[in-house]
């Protein structure tokens, strides 16, 4: 079993082929030996001696091995997904731009702006020009109603005679 730091490394590169994923379990297991070290200070009130970390590293599990080169490689599995569905989108983007570059799109597109902005200019120039005769300003609306208002007046006035 491991005594120190340098053969817990090792302990991990024996049991991992991958370089990449020994090394991540070993920083794993860093970082778990901080969290020790700082729960054994935060209890004791002193930093572990050298004999303590000893006997805690003699006690790690061939079980506690295997789990950190598991989570290591599920970190490593985790990052190769991320990378592959980013070069997807990449080049699904590079794609789209690609096709939105050819030349007979752009020549359709030219064409159809060509042809509707002078038509869309023409019916709001039209609308503008005659919107006055279909639609009636507030004052043409209160103008009526005092007419009306007017008309009815007289038309009661005449009744009332």
């Amino acid at each position: 079993m491991a005594t120190n730091d340098l053969e817990v490394l090792r302990e991990f590169q024996n049991r991992e082929p991958s370089r990449e994923i020994a090394v991540h379990a070993f920083g794993l297991y860093c970082q778990k030996k901080l969290e020790w070290t700082e729960h054994y200070e935060a209890q004791n009130r002193t930093a572990p001696t050298s004999a303590q970390e000893r006997v805690w590293i003699r006690n790690l599990t061939p079980d506690y091995f295997a789990t950190l080169i598991r989570d290591a490689r599920e970190a490593f599995e985790v990052a190769a997904r991320v990378v592959r569905e980013v070069k997807d989108v990449g080049s699904t983007i590079i794609a789209d731009v690609n096709n939105a570059n050819s030349f007979w799109k752009q020549l359709r597109l030219a064409l159809v702006t060509s042809i509707l902005s002078p038509i869309i200019i023409g019916v709001l120039i039209f609308l503008g020009v005659t919107y006055r005769a279909y639609v009636p300003y507030w004052e043409d609306l209160q103008n009526k109603f005092q007419k009306a208002s007017v008309i009815s007046t007289e038309h009661t006035a005449s009744k009332s005679n």
